[in-house]
């Protein structure tokens, strides 16, 4: 089953150095998939409760933390992965069935597992309208299917901003060797390289790899984190070009200059690739389109 972050681990959305962070003194404890109570922080005193009532130094055993919402209320707190019913925007009415989910950064988004649309509450609900939780029906985290879609959802958002650099590596990595491998069949073959056959290796290799992400996470394409990920792919192949040719014994203005074809041709190829899978699927997972709802991130 999907799970929250480690108990070993600040929660999502928790920093106490940050301001964001006084807003999340408390989180919600589990074991096991239950809640056994809830943390809070008081300056530098660690408190815990069993029933959100009395409080106490005494550690509650426990093996999630999961973080708590900046909106809710005392007699209602919201917490990360919570099924909350509200409506979803502050000038509609109908009452629809969110997920609650606060992000590495704070943000708290409301995700509509049923048409897909997510956003910040603060898009949602800009001041001074004031969001109000009619109630809470259960948690992501009992749901196997429910937590990973979540999970996605968050890992897609924080790859928009800054794509892991694994997967800058392993972009870079397939690229690399598609082109090496084509140029290797044309060697073997031919005994000459063509560098426009050996560049088709890369794309061959490059679009395999994007298929594999979506198939694993559909909401990680979008055009921001194509063009996210596009420069750094071609920063990073240009620079291993320029050391592999320099350890080789290239003069360096020939090592600049295949460096610099290796930016221009791997960043083309990439979003080229990226362009292309999403074209297969239907376009981006979160393209804006004509005549969307103010406010919804994902129609």
């Amino acid at each position: 089953m999907g799970k929250p972050p480690n108990s070993d681990e600040p929660p999502i959305g928790y920093s106490p150095d940050s301001e964001a962070g006084l807003a999340y003194r408390w989180e919600r404890l589990l074991r096991n998939g239950l809640c056994v109570g809830y943390r809070r922080t008081l300056g530098r005193a660690i408190m815990f409760s069993k029933d959100g009532y009395g409080w106490s130094a005494e550690s509650i055993e426990h093996d999630q933390r999961l973080a708590e919402a900046s909106f809710g209320g005392a007699s209602l707190k919201v917490f990360h992965g919570d099924i909350i019913e509200m409506p979803y925007r502050y000038d509609h009415q109908e009452i629809r069935s969110l997920v609650v989910m606060v992000t590495e950064t704070g943000d708290n988004l409301l995700y509509d597992l049923l048409s897909g649309d997510v956003d910040t509450v603060e898009a949602l609900w800009p001041p001074p309208n004031q969001p109000f939780v009619h109630k809470c029906s259960g948690s992501v985290w009992t749901s196997d299917s429910l937590s990973k879609r979540c999970n996605g959802v968050l890992r897609a958002l924080n790859a928009e901003e800054k794509p892991a650099f694994e997967m800058i590596v392993q972009a870079s990595t397939a690229f690399c060797l598609g082109v090496a491998s084509a140029a290797l069949i044309q060697w073997s073959i031919f005994s000459e390289v063509g560098p426009l056959t050996a560049l088709f290796g890369g794309l061959v290799s490059s679009l395999g790899l994007l298929a594999v992400w979506h198939r694993l996470n559909p909401y990680l394409f979008s055009r921001k984190w194509s063009i996210s990920m596009t420069w750094r792919v071609a920063l990073f192949c240009g620079l291993n070009v320029m050391l592999v040719t320099f350890a080789v014994g290239y003069p360096v203005g020939r090592t600049i200059g295949l460096g610099a074809g290796a930016v221009v041709s791997s960043g083309l190829i990439w979003l080229l690739s990226s362009d292309l899978v999403a074209w297969r699927a239907g376009g981006y997972e979160r393209e804006p389109k004509t005549g969307r709802r103010p406010g919804a991130r994902w129609d």
